[in-house]
């Protein structure tokens, strides 16, 4: 009943996102209780922690555009949109052309993820700002976000079946392929 129940919800992300998910049927195939708990882990980097989409989704794009999965960043960009984050948005923080100080906060979040990525000298300054703009919470937010992202490219790659990232501007310009501007 568990792998039952585990196949349908595979199935619904699968049809929502067109995104294949057959590494973690086999999972659930073979150990369903360790296929939900990998959806447990996957639900903390999911969780806001109060922050606003667009600024959430930054930290989670750099992130997982560091990860070096064309795939799951191919879905993040999806989750983005359906999220309601604006295409010029996901764009501009995919190209590296957000400014850290403009106003919604998205530069200062990309600025940081990309800090905690690659160990940037800015780190503990970037992380001083995220935490007095958004507080405690939402540092954990965007950190939770960044470790998350990291999560499945690794756990495809440990499988077998990760495919390595084309250059980012590949993704943008599938990205903007896309028939007209819907979530």
């Amino acid at each position: 009943m568990l792998r039952y129940m585990i196949r349908l919800a595979l199935a619904a992300f699968e049809r929502r996102y067109a995104y294949n998910v057959d590494h973690l049927r086999a999972i659930a195939d073979v150990d369903a209780p360790g296929a939900i708990r990998i959806q447990i882990a996957q639900a903390l980097a999911a969780h806001r922690f109060g922050l606003p989409v667009e600024v959430y989704f930054a930290g989670l794009l750099v992130a997982v555009r560091q990860a070096d999965c064309g795939t799951c960043l191919d879905l993040v960009m999806k989750m983005a949109r359906r999220a309601g984050v604006r295409r010029e948005t996901v764009r501009a923080v995919l190209l590296e052309s957000v400014p850290e100080d403009e106003p919604t906060g998205v530069g200062l979040a990309a600025a940081f993820a990309s800090a905690v990525v690659t160990w940037d000298h800015r780190l503990n300054e970037l992380g001083e700002a995220v935490q007095r703009r958004w507080g405690v919470r939402g540092r954990a937010g965007l950190a939770a976000a960044i470790a998350g992202a990291g999560f499945y490219p690794s756990l495809k790659r440990g499988l077998g079946v990760a495919q390595a990232c084309a250059p980012v501007s590949e993704h943008v310009r599938r990205f903007d392929a896309v028939a007209a501007d819907r979530p």
